[in-house]
């Protein structure tokens, strides 16, 4: 399996720019021929930001998971990120 590895620094809430972000990424990656794309720890919403973590985390079937699922779908590349999952009253990264 080729793998792409991609280094930014989030957007810290502003997820709509992260996710404009990781489309290009993906759309290299598949260009490069990668079958996975691997992001930073909790880029989704920020990292060591834990007040965005609580306000902005979202279940697995949520918004960001549906949008990253299509993004995948598009581009033919696999994704792994982190992200801060709401299950419930409590947020895990």
């Amino acid at each position: 399996m080729k793998l792409a590895i991609s280094q930014w620094a989030p957007c810290h809430g502003a997820t709509a720019q992260d996710f404009t972000a990781i489309a290009a990424d993906l759309r290299t990656a598949a260009a490069a021929g990668a079958e996975m794309l691997v992001l930073p720890e909790l880029l989704l919403p920020g990292y060591d930001h834990p007040e965005l973590h609580r306000q902005l985390s979202q279940p697995r079937t949520g918004a960001w998971m549906q949008q990253l699922s299509g993004l995948c779908k598009t581009h033919g590349c696999g994704l792994t990120l982190g992200w801060a999952e709401r299950a419930g009253s409590r947020v895990y990264n």
